[in-house]
């Protein structure tokens, strides 16, 4: 988790706060799932007042910035809350396979033109976190297992039967 983190932060070029770093990840974990690989957090989020966040990337992010890793920024933001920032000179030696290399350099390039409020928006829309209630915790890989075992019981339906009971309720 500290390499991507580390990995995501190079590819921003900036400064990034806690938010922004929790929804690349976020994003990152469902292409990792779409592609058929394993998430690269736990996978384990809270829909909080944020959309998905997992405390656990900011502890390893807080682990990076104690090591001298990363740089940890502390500000006021502009409604009177502490914003936290973190940032990282270069990209670094990083052991990455290609596959995940690829995986984050899109979900940070497909991401960074958007503002924060459009990157929560862009979250918000994907059909998981449609699903999630506020404050409900969920495991993205039992999710995602579920969602596919039901998409797999539907194609089989449709060829049994030609059609599917989505189908027949239209």
């Amino acid at each position: 988790l500290e390499e991507v983190i580390r990995v995501i932060l190079a590819l921003e070029g900036r400064e990034v706060g806690r938010t922004r770093l929790v929804k690349l990840l976020f994003l990152a974990d469902l292409e990792a799932r779409v592609r058929g690989r394993g998430t690269f957090t736990l996978g384990t989020y809270t829909f909080d007042n944020y959309g998905p966040f997992d405390w656990a990337i900011v502890d390893a992010a807080e682990d990076l910035a104690r090591k001298g890793i990363i740089t940890r920024t502390h500000r006021e933001s502009g409604d009177g809350r502490e914003r936290v920032d973190y940032a990282v000179d270069g990209m670094g030696e990083q052991h990455l396979d290609s596959a995940d290399l690829a995986i984050l350099q899109q979900v940070v390039a497909s991401c960074r033109d958007l503002s924060l409020k459009q990157l929560k928006e862009r979250v918000y829309a994907h059909p998981v976190m449609a699903q999630r209630k506020r404050g409900e915790r969920f495991d993205l890989n039992e999710v995602w297992s579920r969602e596919a075992a039901l998409q797999a019981s539907m194609e089989r339906t449709q060829r049994l039967f030609g059609h599917t009971l989505a189908d027949l309720a239209a």
